[in-house]
């Protein structure tokens, strides 16, 4: 299954009430590792997506300081791709490395203006608000992620 395909996986995250932020920072990066294990990648791989859960989370510290949650969405998602990229021979067969969605880069401004400051609106819902911002994050990670293959070749990451 194509992790665009699973918006869903992102949405747990945003549709829980978190009191303190090591809370949501764990939330959020089950989530993504979540979301990651529906890559296209060699079967038996899971350990090498869990191994990404730390470096998500150290990344993703001091989220809940105000105006900081985008950037570090993105912080964290930049910490999953270069997890990826170092494990990429062991996650898809011949690739020498993984090279990120370039939308992962600017994920940070992508949601600030149009997406965190719409779901603010008094007639958003929560859920229409996550799954709003799902599906930016699960684009952003989903289109243009390339195996590095030997001889200049690339294969899309899915």
């Amino acid at each position: 299954m194509a992790m665009a395909d699973n918006v869903a996986k992102l949405e747990t995250p945003l549709l829980a009430d978190y009191a303190l932020e090591a809370d949501a920072v764990e939330g959020w990066a089950t989530a993504m590792v979540a979301y990651f294990k529906t890559m296209d990648r060699l079967p038996g791989t899971d350990a090498l997506i869990d191994a990404l859960k730390d470096p998500i989370k150290t990344a993703m510290g001091g989220m809940s300081v105000p105006g900081a949650g985008a950037v570090k969405l993105q912080e964290g998602f930049l910490a999953a791709w270069i997890g990826i990229s170092a494990s990429a021979a062991a996650l898809y067969a011949t690739a020498l490395s993984a090279t990120p969605p370039p939308a992962v880069a600017t994920l940070a401004a992508t949601l600030l203006p149009p997406v965190f400051v719409l779901n603010q609106v008094p007639v958003i819902t929560k859920p229409q608000a996550a799954t709003a911002t799902a599906a930016v994050l699960s684009t952003a990670n989903a289109t243009l992620g390339l195996w590095v293959l030997p001889a200049g070749a690339t294969a899309p990451i899915t």
